[in-house]
């Protein structure tokens, strides 16, 4: 569960926050498993009106997090991977009957902040 909205961001259509990790890399986590972690791009998913970043990450006990540092490193390195957790964050509801959720930050991940 995400903190509470705290205010509209006109880049991602006004809407509010939330937070959810997605961990991509080669290792795979247990459910519940609290992993240290590099922040690598950020999704700006709208969902029912919510801003509900989705932050991507890599274990920092991954094979490959010491080659991986931003988005041009996670398309080198795992191509594809943006845009198939976008398409699967955009369509997950569509099978119960609600609307694909939408993207800011025109359906494009953001650099992670240095």
């Amino acid at each position: 569960m995400g903190r509470p909205p705290s205010f509209e961001n006109p880049e991602v259509e006004g809407a509010q926050r939330d937070n959810d990790p997605v961990e991509i890399g080669e290792i795979q986590a247990k459910i519940g498993q609290i992993l240290k972690v590099k922040p690598l791009a950020a999704l700006a998913m709208i969902d029912e009106g919510e801003l509900d970043w989705k932050i991507v990450a890599i274990s920092m006990d991954d094979a490959k997090a010491s080659l991986v540092n931003d988005i041009s490193d996670v398309e080198k390195h795992f191509p594809g991977t943006l845009t198939a957790i976008r398409d699967w964050f955009r369509d997950y509801k569509i099978p119960d009957g609600k609307p694909a959720n939408k993207f800011g930050l025109s359906n494009k991940p953001a650099n992670r902040v240095s």
